[in-house]
């Protein structure tokens, strides 16, 4: 599989990556709708909850930082590394000789190492104090009221979860086009981006909307405590009627006795009345926050270093080494394919006929180079959309008689080193039988040609004389 990589845009995608990062807002806190102990625990404990999933955010925008500034610094080493091997590849051809060492540029920084998030520890709800009826109307009905609950809730589903929504379709559109700009096959670095966008949209967003219904859920369960428990002032007028029954019950010797009996009685239905709303209210309040505990982090883009290999495990640079090149397949003396026997007398001719040779006269080197050459540095073409192959294609125009610059590449795909994105060296030119590389080690630096020329003393005036 060719490697194709547009580093132009892989930059552009590091960008537009990065740029999708939140800007680390503080959360707002949810205020109590009452100042009893059950409502100020579950104001504390949405806080708390929306605290983790902001925190879990924050550390997802961190994430889609590094991953960004790695899809940068990609775009930039591929091409520096094309770049560099545009000019090797010009040199060669320049120069028909060995080209100069030249070591590409360094790589580009590693992304910052994003720490594991740390969340807040949810707030436990602690034993109820004995209280009585009237204290429990005191604390239910003061405070914001259930107001507050709705507010923090509506916040939350018409700003936070719809931006995190966007934020997921952003970075998703992200994974599409590193998907279009880095192609190697397995898409390794697209399928990252692209699960950092489903954690977005799957596992954050719907936390988000279960704070937003928890808050709802206990604005409803406040809404029924407040209207079933008495109003402090029920109480002040009750014991106000009370005190005045009880004196007209002294000054006449008792004679409003069944007055008496009914606003005590009254007093403590209202009691009762206060105590049992807040006991169900009470025991509401776990499940309304049984969701409470966070979601895992967002999957990472790019691995704790940073480098390339980590971010695509599949762009390894690849190049046959010494004992591995074009002489060592068949193409050398003694090797069961080679036409040159091992076995021959003495004095017989080897190597390539005669005529073969006469094509290395200097006045048709360029063209008789052309090939060879080719195939020596075409294992140092990565791929990389119009860059090194555009540059070589440019340079070879000269050397295939015309046409389409773009003909001299139609057949580099099937050259050895195309296989995958080759290690960045310094071109060698062909060598001979001793070093490996298919030429004598002495030979002439400018003979590029693809097969051997015939010894000198192989029969110079056959077919000339």
């Amino acid at each position: 599989m060719d490697l194709k990589v547009d580093p132009d845009g892989l930059r552009a995608d590091g960008a537009a990556l990065a740029d999708s990062a939140s800007q680390g807002s503080t959360v707002a806190p949810c205020p109590a709708a009452a100042s009893d102990t059950v409502s100020t625990h579950l104001a504390d404990t949405l806080t708390t909850w929306m605290q983790s999933l902001h925190t879990l955010m924050d550390h997802a925008g961190q994430l889609r930082v590094a991953g960004g500034l790695a899809l940068s610094g990609t775009g930039t080493d591929l091409q520096s590394m094309d770049d560099t091997n545009a000019h090797h590849i010009s040199n060669v051809i320049d120069s028909a000789g060995s080209a100069p060492a030249s070591a590409p540029g360094g790589p580009a920084a590693s992304p910052p190492i994003v720490p594991a998030p740390t969340l807040p520890t949810l707030p436990t709800l602690n034993p109820l104090a004995p209280m009585t009826g009237e204290q429990v109307s005191a604390l239910v009905h003061a405070g914001p009221g259930p107001a507050s609950l709705r507010a923090f809730a509506t916040h939350i589903r018409t700003t936070i979860a719809p931006a995190v929504m966007t934020t997921a379709q952003d970075v998703r559109n992200s994974s599409q086009s590193v998907h279009n700009h880095w192609d190697d096959g397995q898409t390794t670095a697209a399928q990252k981006v692209g699960a950092h966008a489903d954690w977005l949209e799957s596992t954050l967003h719907p936390s988000l909307m279960s704070v937003a219904d928890a808050a709802d859920a206990a604005a409803d369960h406040t809404d029924t405590l407040i209207k079933n428990t008495p109003t402090p002032q029920e109480f002040t007028d009750l014991h106000q009627r009370l005190n005045v029954a009880m004196a007209n019950y002294r000054a006449t010797g008792g004679r409003n006795a069944a007055q008496v009996a009914s606003l005590q009685s009254d007093l403590a239905n209202k009691q009762s009345t206060a105590l049992s709303s807040y006991e169900t209210f009470a025991a509401a309040a776990p499940a309304t926050t049984a969701g409470a505990a966070p979601p895992a982090p967002a999957p990472p883009i790019v691995h704790a270093g940073g480098q390339v290999e980590k971010l695509n495990q599949t762009a390894h640079l690849k190049q046959d080494g010494p004992g591995h090149g074009p002489a060592h397949h068949g193409h050398g003396p003694g090797d069961e394919d080679s036409p040159v026997p091992t076995d021959a007398p003495p004095g017989t001719p080897t190597g390539t006929p005669p005529a073969a040779a006469a094509a290395a006269a200097p006045a048709a080197a360029a063209d008789q180079a052309a090939p060879g050459m080719v195939a020596n540095v075409a294992g140092m073409i990565m791929g990389a959309g119009a860059g090194a192959a555009g540059q070589v294609a440019g340079t070879l125009h000269g050397l295939t008689g015309g046409g389409s610059p773009l003909s001299a590449l139609s057949s580099l795909s099937s050259l050895p080193g195309l296989g995958g994105m080759p290690q960045m060296e310094t071109p060698q030119l062909p060598g001979g039988p001793g070093d490996g590389n298919g030429g004598s080690p002495e030979g002439d630096p400018t003979d590029f040609g693809p097969g051997e020329t015939s010894p000198a003393s192989g029969g110079g005036g056959e077919g000339g004389g």
